[in-house]
């Protein structure tokens, strides 16, 4: 992103007495997200852009274009149509991760496809590798949306997995030929809905009420 638009950013949210968590708070995006404008990694969206020339009272033209130079603090507005900017933000980020969730499962699948296939015939259990997919694809997941799931949600999808596995393992060691064990696995994908559902709710209530105490205030 060009230095102007990220020092932009930076000069105006000062002025303005916000912190970058409160900026992503009023704009529906991550702390992360802000972050990176600032430091010029990355560049909000035309949206968002919209979004932050109104919230500074600014034009769109002079916060892409020219050196923004705030005489004194400014008054920060409220944005005029937040629940559109809401819905379109939540919108970019579910196809952002269903995107990054479908090509890590590739990439993993294919990796481990090959070990497995070159090892089958050199190791016995060379199968029980498969079960590092439903492991290290929520990690990786996980780990990308840091800010917006936190290390709690991480933890949740790397146990469920692993304890899954032992719960197979002990119903084979149990009954060796319990041929059933296997739809303890079932567990897996049905957590992980619910999991999101319930983070991504949580998530949205804790903004939304964010959001209403700072306009209460």
């Amino acid at each position: 992103m060009d230095l102007p638009v990220s020092q932009n950013l930076v000069e105006l949210r000062k002025a303005a007495g916000l912190t970058q968590e409160q900026l992503a708070e009023r704009l529906f995006v991550t702390r992360q997200a802000v972050s990176k404008w600032e430091r010029g990694e990355s560049r909000p969206d035309l949206d968002t852009v919209v979004a932050l020339a109104e919230l500074y009272n600014v034009s769109t033209d002079d916060l892409l274009r020219r050196p923004v130079e705030p005489a004194g603090e400014i008054r920060v507005n409220e944005l005029a149509d937040s629940r559109a900017l809401q819905m379109a933000q939540r919108k970019k980020l579910a196809r952002s991760m269903c995107l990054f969730a479908f090509f890590v499962c590739a990439a993993l699948c294919l990796a481990i496809g090959v070990v497995f296939s070159s090892l089958v015939s050199q190791v016995e259990h060379i199968w029980v590798i498969w079960f590092a997919l439903p492991i290290l694809a929520p990690l990786i997941f996980g780990l990308r949306y840091y800010g917006v799931f936190g290390k709690t949600w991480i933890l949740y999808f790397i146990n469920v997995p692993i304890i899954c596995v032992l719960v197979f393992e002990v119903c084979i060691l149990l009954i060796p030929d319990n041929y059933g064990a296997w739809l303890c696995f079932l567990f897996i994908p049905l957590y992980y809905a619910v999991a999101i559902t319930l983070t991504v709710t949580s998530i949205k209530h804790k903004r939304d009420a964010a959001r209403q105490s700072s306009e209460c205030g």
